[in-house]
């Protein structure tokens, strides 16, 4: 489309910043303020006991993030993980070493419905930035009732024997990478799986916890 008309129609049909609900002035899918320009990195989290770092994260699920993440997930709206892949990217400590890239699998049923695997974008987004690969090592082999809508022991539940090895993950060092830590049942079951396989270091990567 030609720009001129593109800047004709967000004038007349203001696309609003899933973050702060306004309306966007460019084709970005966050608005300046909106974007972030740093990332959380931290050795505290539900998902290791342990002093050493191995969380990357933006912020608090609430507010602005929640928003974005459901945008990411329900409305189609694919540009917010462009637009977090940047910060996010840079906030990985390269005494990681880095091999590659894992995002959390939907089950392909639930991914047919959704038409995409936000988590997977989100992990193309950073890689792109780390010149380093994403790869489906993990697929979802039963199809489970959505995390989000479950009580704490019923994740944990939902969960077993859900992931499996989809490809080898033998001596690396992988970057795990999902939308949302809450409980840390999903990105614990799909760790174990990949430890199972392997894997020398496994690290975490969310948008918002």
């Amino acid at each position: 489309m030609h720009k001129t008309m593109q800047t004709f129609l967000r004038t007349l049909f203001p696309q609003l910043c899933p973050g702060c609900q306004q309306a966007l002035t460019t084709p970005a899918a966050l608005c300046e303020r909106c974007t972030p320009t740093q990332a959380q990195l931290t050795s505290e989290s539900v998902l290791l006991d342990t002093t050493a770092e191995h969380l990357i994260y933006l912020g608090a699920a609430e507010g602005k993030w929640r928003r974005m993440v459901h945008a990411l997930k329900y409305q189609n709206n694919t540009g917010i993980a462009r637009s977090l892949g940047p910060t996010l990217a840079r906030s990985v400590p390269q005494a990681w070493k880095l091999d590659v890239l894992c995002p959390v699998p939907l089950h392909p049923r639930r991914e047919r419905e959704r038409g995409y695997n936000q988590s997977r974008l989100l992990a193309e987004a950073v890689g792109q930035h780390l010149h380093l690969p994403t790869r489906d090592l993990l697929k979802r082999v039963i199809y489970t009732h959505q995390q989000a809508k479950l009580h704490h022991t019923e994740r944990q539940h939902n969960l077993k024997g859900v992931f499996a090895l989809n490809a080898s993950a033998q001596n690396l060092n992988i970057l795990l990478i999902d939308d949302v830590l809450s409980t840390g049942a999903t990105l614990r079951a799909s760790a174990e799986v990949l430890h199972r396989g392997g894997a020398n270091n496994v690290y975490f990567l969310v948008i918002a916890r």
